[in-house]
């Protein structure tokens, strides 16, 4: 494995200083619950989870994202900042609201580059085109939801798509100077040892700069809150969940961001597992394990 480096080094390094992520919504819903695709969401999702702490109804992105600068200078004292659009699927809505918006954000003081989470089906030509505008002009990360590439996992999660949509989106935004961002979930039903070896392998094969990682996690009103509650899903213990973490670091061949290694769940949505309430007691588990 290539030694990895975690995104707040690898911002700094870019930026000169420390660079911190802000958030920001624009209302956005997902094909996966307004019935386009299905409804209620990936199985593990319920979407109160993504609204940013700085959110109040009624406000616009760029009050969002002030509001959001002030909260985070203060706390981190920092004055670079990376505006994050974390809202269900960040490229699914009316385009010219949604690029407008991107456009606004990105000319405000202290914005150094966007992130944009989404999903591989619902990128457009048109959005194509403005990413790779807009690269050539700021820093620009694109997060896709992967979560595994066992075909049936996907379905038992309710995916709604397979991998090789994602492999041609990943395939298309590298053609670009774009920080790709690879969102994966160890833990899950049905995925084997292999699942999570051949999910590290394709994460070098498709040239994904970055990763984001999380264990997987029983939330309130979700489907897997259900499955769960009737017995239909036991999350894997604490010793297990470690155990497939190294497979998966150790079967990485390139060298990666990690722009996250757990679940950053509240804590009042969590019903299980329990060493999920203790996030920061995980993290240094997985760390000495994988020699970070």
């Amino acid at each position: 494995m290539n030694r990895p480096v975690f995104l707040s080094d690898y911002l700094k390094a870019k930026f000169g200083e420390k660079v911190h992520k802000v958030s920001f919504k624009l209302g956005l819903t997902c094909p996966n619950r307004d019935g386009r695709i299905s409804y209620g969401g990936c199985i593990y999702c319920n979407g109160a989870e993504l609204i940013p702490f700085s959110y109040r109804e009624g406000m616009t992105p760029k009050e969002q994202i002030e509001k959001g600068i002030e909260v985070v200078r203060r706390k981190y004292k920092v004055n670079k900042f990376i505006a994050y659009l974390q809202d269900n699927t960040g490229t699914y809505g009316f385009e010219d609201y949604i690029m407008n918006s991107i456009s606004d954000v990105l000319g405000m003081e202290g914005i150094v580059g966007i992130s944009i989470g989404t999903r591989a089906d619902c990128i457009s030509d048109s959005f194509y085109k403005f990413f790779s505008e807009i690269s050539k002009k700021t820093f620009l990360m694109v997060e896709l939801g992967v979560q595994s590439i066992n075909p049936r996992t996907l379905e038992i999660i309710n995916r709604g798509h397979g991998v090789k949509i994602v492999e041609d989106a990943f395939k298309r935004l590298n053609q670009s100077e774009i920080h790709t961002v690879a969102h994966v979930i160890i833990g899950l039903m049905n995925d084997k040892e292999d699942d999570v070896k051949g999910l590290a392998e394709w994460i070098s094969k498709n040239e994904i700069k970055g990763i984001k990682v999380h264990n997987i996690v029983v939330l309130r009103d979700t489907s897997l809150e259900k499955m769960y509650l009737n017995g239909g899903f036991v999350p894997p213990e604490k010793e297990r969940l470690i155990e497939l973490y190294k497979i998966f670091f150790n079967n990485i061949k390139s060298k990666v961001v990690i722009h996250r290694l757990t679940t950053d769940a509240d804590k009042r949505f969590i019903v299980a597992p329990e060493y999920a309430q203790d996030k920061n007691s995980l993290l240094k588990d997985i760390k000495l394990a994988i020699g970070f």
